[in-house]
């Protein structure tokens, strides 16, 4: 008889373990929505889930909430709307990497690695011509008429076998 006047316990069921992962983000509203896509894959995609569902979930397992029981309803609200905007379909996590021009870029990390050497070596070669063609060319002349490649190397912050390799291909050394 002595306990008949006592509450009964609530018992909490456990957020989805994906919640704890999201480190230092709104640990409340990502387990409600975690919550929420495990029971539209459960339900099936399109098919609606009560709100009430979310509600009385979210009010058992943050009922010692900071901010109280207004802000769980309010984050179990805004989510069920974004998900009723969305007919219930749960989004594709798709990563596509795309240009300018909104095309697809298929390339290999190999290709990509090709593409930044050339780019580089275009760079590179860019500024030697800039270097030996400028106004300030005659200061990387020694007094024999060659090029002077460490200064070069220094001013261009390139390394001297660079250099002296793009010389030798524009016919320079």
């Amino acid at each position: 008889m002595a306990f008949r006047d006592l509450q009964s316990l609530s018992k909490k069921t456990h957020a989805p373990v994906r919640a704890d992962n999201l480190g230092g983000k709104d640990y409340c509203f990502w387990a409600i929505k975690l919550y929420t896509e495990d029971l539209i894959r459960q339900f099936g995609e399109g098919t609606p889930i009560p709100s009430h569902m979310i509600e009385d979930w979210a009010y058992i397992q943050f009922s010692d909430h900071k901010k109280g029981k207004s802000t769980v309803r309010a984050k179990c609200r805004s989510i069920w709307n974004w998900y009723d905007l969305k007919n219930w379909e749960l989004p594709k996590y798709t990563r596509q990497r795309k240009t300018k021009n909104d095309k697809e870029l298929l390339m290999t990390r190999q290709e990509r690695a090709l593409k930044n050497s050339e780019k580089r070596q275009e760079d590179a070669r860019n500024k030697i011509l800039n270097a030996t063609t400028g106004l300030m060319s005659n200061i990387y002349k020694k007094k024999s008429g060659s090029w002077h490649i460490g200064k070069i190397a220094e001013d261009t912050n390139l390394s001297s076998k660079t250099v002296s390799k793009h010389l030798k291909e524009m016919g320079l050394l």
